[in-house]
């Protein structure tokens, strides 16, 4: 007697385990088969598309091909610290290793491949070369390649771009390779693409993976592994139980399993183990993951969220045409798993079982965790008035999140008005006053940029705002951040909030609405600081550090915890908060920017830091070092010590030490960094992040000179203050820092 698989992985052809083919299996087949082709299957998780990519690939090994199946989720991790090209290089590498070892190929010899030839182009030449000269120079047969789970490209750069682009091209000479290939995904691999501009995917043939219907051959083949006598009952029990789940594989399966498992006799026994299911759907111990996953799926695609779920509350009622619904809506739907197709004109909810689970209850926990309407879809106008709204002041500074599009390309908005129209959740949340502030990429934001935001929010201080939101770039924007945050000092009393996002306005999946939204909600908070808003945490702006260019959360705090975390509800650390009711907000936004910054690296060359402080142009150093501080002090040349002691000593010029691994707290009482450079004069920055410690020092050097000039302060001091200051807290910047002297 065979049993029933629902515990995940690959149902295999042949084994102990149901495996029921659909019309798909022969259709994929044959296409791959009789004439070298590309065939992707889509369908929701846990329906089926691995088994049956599986499957197929081994009907073809049966022949004259070779089988090779890539599961995505087997990719290793990346080291934290390499460029992206490097991740897209080791990750194209990864893939095609994992190629190799599939054909029992030696991985020598595709070493020495690597070596030889695959670093001169670019990644997608490599990996077309890498099929045309190395796997068509070993391998004879035909190929079959499966590529699974392609859904984890999310989580990679825009390197998985050149993977599409390398199989959109092999495809194109498919006949001469003699290859085939299946993708597997929930999601067609056009909406894959991170370029959308510059990418498309519109080769191979797509079959979306119906599930299961109540044929009698389709009956019969589910029904092998029910342990029931009576063939003429088990065919009835088995046709009802697909009824029931509306043929989906998982709950069929699972079904029928646990009918075995209560020694079900008859049809009546189906009820109660339905019953239990349903009962069960929202359990976090007993549920199954299955009945979650639609509402994350939901609640994650912000931007679409309550458009979803009016059209899904509809099809409760009845049946929808498809022509009635916003493509992308239609395209969470399905994904989600919660509907089916009826006649290609309609949409139905997928399963008797489905509509008892996903109903109007299970709307309103949705949506209950969702936030206010009209926060995120463009779908929806605001059809209610909110008592005693916020009111925002939102400058827009550019990068991605203050960009719209024309004529394929992100530019900034020609006035409020089109802003407005890629963002129109923003008016539920907030009575909002839009800014310009010369939109540019982050990039292109500079000392004179920190300056004039600056000077904006406090000309603005007393109009009655409850908080300001800049729309930066994410690149610089901790630079700005901190250096505003300087520039305003410990007196700010309303939130001023910096916020970016990874994708721009027109990804549905993207971060873009979200993070504004967010950023909108926290500066009607009272949160007294400057700070980052991104993704669902709340950071000081002079300890937040980028760490990631792809991933929704690019930010962290490496030594403070974060203000606040976006939840339900915006759960605001009270005991974390800078706050100094005596302080009064201040303007002094003047930045001194003749401060040098260098990444120490083995092998600097410190003449060529001696020929910069000879020019005279140099009024400060950073350095950021590739430990907690520490310089090279050994006798070579490569030796810092004397440069930096000619910089001290002979030019008054502050140098600072700093890392680009901020230093956690209880290090600074404990460690003291760099011993022979701080007995030298260099100053350290404690823990404090790389842009905080430059805003900071160039933030500093303008005031000392004022003082010099004024006579405050006398020359001989100039280094001694500095050094005093940099130690010294005023916004939150750094913890404790052990001098020595």
């Amino acid at each position: 007697m065979k049993r029933y698989e629902f515990a995940g992985g690959i149902v295999r052809h042949g084994t102990d385990c149901i495996y029921v083919d659909r019309n798909e299996d022969n259709r994929i087949y044959n296409l791959l088969k009789e004439n070298e082709n590309l065939a992707i299957i889509t369908a929701p998780r846990q329906c089926g598309k691995t088994s049956m990519a599986w499957s197929v690939g081994e009907q073809l090994a049966h022949t004259d091909y070779k089988f090779v199946f890539i599961d995505f989720r087997l990719l290793s991790s990346f080291p934290k610290d390499i460029t992206e090209s490097q991740r897209g290089l080791l990750w194209f590498h990864g893939v095609m290793k994992m190629i190799v070892n599939n054909l029992q190929l030696n991985e020598s010899d595709f070493n020495l491949w690597c070596e030889t030839y695959s670093n001169k182009t670019s990644l997608t030449v490599q990996f077309i070369d890498f099929f045309k000269n190395f796997i068509r120079g070993k391998i004879k047969h035909s190929l079959v390649v499966v590529f699974d789970e392609l859904d984890r490209f999310g989580e990679w750069g825009y390197f998985t771009d050149d993977f599409f682009r390398a199989i959109h091209i092999i495809f194109s000479e498919r006949h001469q390779l003699r290859i085939s290939f299946i993708l597997a995904a929930i999601a067609h691999p056009s909406l894959l693409l991170k370029d959308t501009i510059k990418s498309s995917f519109k080769v191979g043939s797509h079959f979306p993976l119906p599930d299961f219907d109540t044929s009698e051959t389709t009956v019969k083949q589910w029904i092998e592994g029910l342990i029931i006598e009576d063939e003429k009952m088990r065919f009835s029990i088995g046709k009802e139980i697909l009824n029931q789940t509306g043929g989906h594989p998982f709950l069929t399966a699972y079904l029928m399993h646990r009918f075995n498992e209560t020694d079900g006799k008859d049809i009546s026994d189906i009820t109660p183990l339905i019953d239990e299911i349903v009962q069960n759907a929202i359990n976090p111990i007993f549920g199954l993951p299955i009945f979650k996953a639609p509402r994350d799926f939901i609640v994650e695609r912000e931007r679409y969220a309550f458009a979803v779920l009016g059209v899904y509350r509809n099809i409760l009622d009845g049946l929808v045409d498809l022509t009635t619904i916003p493509e992308e809506v239609l395209a969470i739907l399905y994904t989600t798993g919660l509907t089916k197709f009826v006649d290609n004109r309609f949409l139905d909810v997928r399963s008797p079982m489905f509509r008892r689970m996903f109903d109007e209850k299970w709307c309103k926990r949705t949506e209950s965790g969702m936030g206010t309407r009209d926060w995120y879809s463009p779908l929806f106008i605001p059809s209610y008035a909110v008592k005693e709204r916020p009111n925002i002041c939102l400058i827009n500074a550019g990068g991605t999140l203050g960009m719209v599009e024309h004529d394929n390309k992100m530019v900034p908005p020609q006035n409020k008005e089109e802003f407005f129209d890629v963002y129109p959740g923003l008016k539920a949340i907030a009575d909002i006053n839009y800014l310009p502030a010369k939109p540019k990429d982050g990039a292109n934001i500079f000392p004179e940029d920190w300056a004039q935001i600056a000077r904006d929010i406090y000309d603005r201080r007393n109009d009655g705002y409850d908080g300001f939101v800049i729309v930066h770039g994410t690149d610089t924007m901790t630079f700005t951040a901190s250096a505003v945050a300087f520039a305003l000092g410990p007196g700010i009393k309303n939130p001023v909030v910096f916020v970016g996002a990874q994708t721009p306005y027109n990804i549905p999946h993207g971060d873009a609405m979200a993070n504004l939204s967010r950023a909108c909600m926290i500066a009607s908070k009272d949160i007294p600081e400057a700070v980052i808003s991104f993704g669902d945490e709340v950071y000081r702006a002079v300890r937040a550090q980028k760490y990631n260019d792809y991933l929704f959360k690019g930010f962290h705090s490496p030594t403070f915890k974060p203000l606040a975390i976006i939840t339900e509800e915006i759960e605001i650390q009270k005991e974390s908060l800078w706050k100094d009711e005596t302080r009064k907000m201040e303007c002094d936004n003047e930045f001194d920017d003749r401060v040098l910054q260098i990444g120490q690296y083995p092998g600097f060359d410190p003449t060529w830091l001696d020929m910069l402080i000879e020019s005279g142009n140099i009024k400060g150093i950073i350095i950021e070092s590739l430990g907690i501080g520490n310089l090279p002090t050994r006798e070579s040349k490569y030796n810092l010590m004397p440069v930096l002691g000619k910089a001290i000593k002979k030019h008054q010029i502050p140098v600072i030490i700093t890392s680009r691994y901020p230093i956690n707290p209880e290090f600074t009482d404990k460690y003291i960094p760099a011993t022979e450079p701080l007995q030298l004069g260099v100053i350290s920055a404690g823990n404090m992040t790389s842009s905080a410690a430059l805003t900071k020092l160039m933030w500093l050097l303008p005031q000392i000179e004022k003082d010099i000039m004024s006579g405050d302060l006398k020359e001989q001091y100039k280094l001694e203050e500095i050094k005093k200051l940099m130690a010294h807290s005023y916004i939150g910047e750094v913890d404790k820092i052990k001098v020595l002297g």
